[in-house]
């Protein structure tokens, strides 16, 4: 069915799922129309308290929590009516005008993934889509492009963007495998261009990022750092073999010596 949902995806969001609900609503959203929430097992009751309060919210999906981040993805698209999905986590804040720019670019191409710029809440450019290093993840890319309102990024962020119910049924889910969270965006962006998907970054939609809100909350920063370098052996476990698995593993080790990944 012709139309847009925007889909939260929410855990334990007391502090920024009301803000970012704000900001969707304060956006210029084209008809039809749904929004959703996906509440990823939370216990503070924050999904709970934004859909008795706002009456733009007409869903409040209860999901069970599995896979965590993964499963809010797999989730908001499974559960959409309508064919466009925007995907956002609980801890964005859409700046004025974007969401109609990201809708309007997506919706005059073919077979695209669009995704916004994210900012710190300072305003500093967090990611602009990502770089694939050569051993095969991703490093988050901080610079725009300098012509035309949007630019080819070789992954794109899954923090927030928008793409078909009929891509997600063409690519397949998002991979189990990477629960809790990373990489997933990485593998995602290779079977997507694989199957002739552009993945855009819209450099007119900008969207502040309280970073790793929930993860921040469950997880220490040691056991973050911990799901980024399992997860990033997974990625190339799954897409290589050999011998060249081998010498990615190798190369992986070696620029995680060299340079800092950025954990976003």
């Amino acid at each position: 069915m012709e139309g847009l949902t925007v889909s939260v995806l929410n855990y334990h969001g007391k502090e920024v799922l009301q803000p970012c609900i704000d900001s969707i609503l304060s956006q210029e959203l084209p008809k039809p129309h749904e929004i959703q929430i996906i509440d990823n097992a939370s216990t503070d009751g924050s999904g709970e308290e934004a859909f008795e309060k706002y009456r733009e919210v007409k869903y409040l999906i209860r999901a069970d929590n599995k896979h965590q981040f993964i499963t809010g993805l797999n989730e908001s698209f499974k559960n959409a009516h309508f064919e466009d999905v925007l995907f956002l986590s609980n801890d964005l804040i859409l700046e004025k005008g974007s969401l109609s720019t990201l809708v309007d670019t997506y919706r005059r191409l073919d077979k695209v993934i669009v995704q916004p710029v994210f900012k710190t809440l300072e305003g500093n450019i967090q990611n602009a889509g990502m770089d694939m290093l050569w051993p095969g993840y991703g490093v988050s890319n901080k610079i725009l492009g300098e012509f035309g309102p949007f630019f080819e990024t070789e992954v794109f962020a899954t923090t927030g963007f928008i793409m078909s119910k009929e891509a997600f049924q063409e690519i397949g889910e998002f991979d189990e495998r990477f629960a809790p969270a990373f990489m997933e965006d990485v593998d995602y962006s290779i079977r997507a261009r694989n199957l002739g998907y552009r993945l855009l970054v819209d450099k007119e939609a900008s969207m502040r990022h309280y970073t790793s809100h929930s993860f921040s909350k469950r997880y220490s920063h040691r056991q973050i750092e911990s799901f980024y370098h399992q997860n990033r052996i997974k990625l190339i476990d799954k897409h290589h073999s050999g011998l060249q698995r081998i010498i990615r593993r190798t190369a992986m080790s070696f620029l995680d010596s060299t340079v800092k990944p950025s954990i976003d």
